[in-house]
């Protein structure tokens, strides 16, 4: 398994303010990513770090962060967590570009959205 990304995930049902607050300290959206059930914000600033904000109301009714971890093999991805004390926190979305799913570490609760993208 190779990981080709590893960065900030934001999880929100207030998207509006959020965009508003990251702005603030000089994130600018690059570009949106929108699917029937979620849709990814894409944010970059001037040194280059990103940070996505995802408006997703069906999933969580709190906002949280995440690592964001993006894989060339999803089950190896999967497998790796799974022994590293993570659990699975979600079913398995899919969409024409990506697959992903939400993860939780057992004892101190943070979690990574493995994401693999369709070729």
């Amino acid at each position: 398994m190779k990981i080709t990304s590893l960065y900030p995930l934001y999880t929100t049902n207030d998207i509006d303010s959020s965009l508003i607050r990251w702005s603030r300290i000089g994130f600018q959206e690059r570009h949106v990513i929108e699917t029937p059930d979620y849709t990814v914000h894409v944010l970059k600033n001037e040194a280059g770090e990103k940070i996505d904000m995802v408006y997703a109301d069906f999933a969580y009714e709190e906002s949280f962060f995440a690592i964001r971890m993006n894989v060339d093999n999803f089950d190896e991805g999967k497998d790796f967590l799974l022994s590293s004390g993570y659990a699975e926190d979600s079913s398995l979305f899919t969409c024409s570009f990506a697959k992903f799913k939400v993860f939780k570490h057992i004892q101190n609760g943070t979690k990574v959205i493995l994401i693999e993208h369709i070729k």
